[in-house]
């Protein structure tokens, strides 16, 4: 039986390219999608909530991960010619167009109170 404290975990590309990540229960998935906006949920993968600052890039990159997969494995070419997908394509941040590291930097979330 499945436990339904566990969330599921998506990304949704918007339609200028960009993307967020989701974690909730996979019947609320619809309500984080707009339209024109194309969801991806990460299959297999379940999480529990809340999720650890430590996790997050962990999280994001596994979700980028599954969306290039996804669009490399495609073999209907219509799929691939979708708006939304090509924005994504195009994007600056996408994780196959930048040459980034994630870096954690434990001080920058601590307030700072005089």
């Amino acid at each position: 039986m499945k436990d339904k404290s566990l969330s599921a975990v998506a990304g949704i590309i918007d339609t200028q390219g960009g993307l967020r990540v989701v974690i909730t229960q996979r019947w609320r998935m619809h309500h984080h999608v707009a339209k024109g906006e194309r969801l991806f949920v990460v299959p297999g993968f379940l999480i529990k909530e809340p999720v650890d600052w430590n996790y997050i890039p962990l999280l994001v990159r596994r979700v980028e991960l599954y969306i290039q997969w996804w669009i490399t494995t495609r073999n209907d070419p219509a799929q691939l010619r979708d708006q939304t997908i090509q924005n994504y394509l195009k994007h600056p941040m996408a994780s196959h167009n930048r040459r980034l590291t994630w870096f954690h930097y434990p001080g920058l979330a601590e307030a700072r109170l005089p």
